[in-house]
């Protein structure tokens, strides 16, 4: 009526019993020695083949699934763990992927030791890549979320692997909780990153002398920058900062001769000349003037030249050619006629 039956003990049967313990030994071959076409994607999870009579074994002892093993090189004192993939393999062995041949130290047919655990959820994993190359990864966490899928179990110090755009990705596990393994199926876990091996924490770049809210510290600035490209004779002749002239309307007669040769004789601004001393000698044209990218220079008052024949107090002389002459004619409407002649 129970489904069951009575041992000698007076214990019921089937799931009353309790479970027994797992503890085989297998010789250890990576995926690519499994007989047919070798499973890539294997490679890159902690689930391994085992053969048909460990799961009979598995059965008898009453070992509920989903199963987790530890397995252990005696010969090197390393372990690991995972899962069961496939109960495929040829009776003696079980087929593993390659980075937990690495984790184990062991060679291809080496003896190892399997066992079942009961291994408690994980709630954390702190992951450190083992090359800058994960930093071409533009989501982390889609990409880890994927492939953490293919593993049921993860261990301290283990190097697992994932493949990302054809490429192998390897990253170590510094850290896991809430034990040293853990069981990763149905879980939500939490992944934090270490700097990948290899990377280097770029320089800051130096900030300028003179401050951002200086505006003396900037002007003089630009003044060393343009000045360095002056010749020392031009520099003596002009400012490269000096003051702004406004532009006034001139009379109907032009200049007189007194602007007149000074314009001819010099092109320097009328700030930078009354701050020139008298025994410093003219100037014939200024060196050419490269201003930094974003600033304009405006430092040159340019008169026009006098009219050829003017007099002395700016008068035209009898000589001086006529431009223009000629009188107005105003239309006006006579009285008496409404129309204009």
């Amino acid at each position: 009526m129970f489904g069951g039956f009575m041992d000698h003990g007076g214990q019921f049967g089937f799931g009353n019993q309790r479970p027994g313990s797992f503890n085989e030994y297998y010789r250890c071959f990576s995926n690519a020695f499994m007989p047919g076409k070798e499973r890539e994607n294997a490679n890159h999870g902690s689930k391994i083949f085992m053969p048909p009579s460990a799961l009979m074994k598995l059965t008898g002892l009453h070992i509920e699934n989903p199963y987790f093993f530890q397995l252990t090189n005696e010969a090197t004192g390393k372990s690991t763990h995972g899962g069961v993939l496939e109960f495929v393999a040829e009776e003696g062995r079980v087929y593993v992927p390659r980075w937990m041949m690495a984790s184990l130290g062991a060679a291809e047919g080496q003896l190892i030791k399997i066992t079942n655990k009961v291994l408690p959820r994980g709630t954390f994993v702190k992951i450190e890549p083992q090359s800058v190359d994960f930093l071409e990864i533009s989501d982390p966490k889609a990409v880890l979320e994927r492939a953490f899928r293919n593993y049921s179990t993860l261990t301290i110090g283990d190097i697992i692997s994932f493949e990302y755009l054809g490429k192998q990705r390897d990253v170590k596990l510094l850290e896991v909780k809430p034990a040293n393994s853990v069981n990763i199926l149905d879980t939500d876990l939490e992944v934090d990153f270490a700097p990948p091996v290899g990377y280097v924490e770029p320089t800051p770049m130096a900030r300028g002398a003179a401050g951002s809210g200086s505006a003396v510290g900037s002007l003089n600035s630009i003044r060393d920058e343009v000045m360095q490209h002056v010749p020392v004779a031009a520099k003596q002749g002009w400012d490269a900062l000096g003051a702004g002239q406004k532009l006034k309307p001139s009379s109907h007669r032009a200049t007189t001769a007194a602007s007149s040769n000074h314009a001819v004789s010099s092109s320097t601004s009328a700030n930078s000349s009354k701050s020139r001393s008298a025994s410093t000698p003219d100037v014939v044209g200024p060196a050419p003037l490269r201003v930094p990218l974003g600033q304009l220079f405006f430092g040159f008052d340019i008169a026009a030249p006098a009219a050829a024949g003017d007099g002395e107090n700016g008068e035209a002389g009898d000589d001086a050619p006529v431009v223009f002459k000629g009188e107005g004619n105003v239309l006006k409407t006579r009285k008496g006629k409404g129309r204009a002649k």
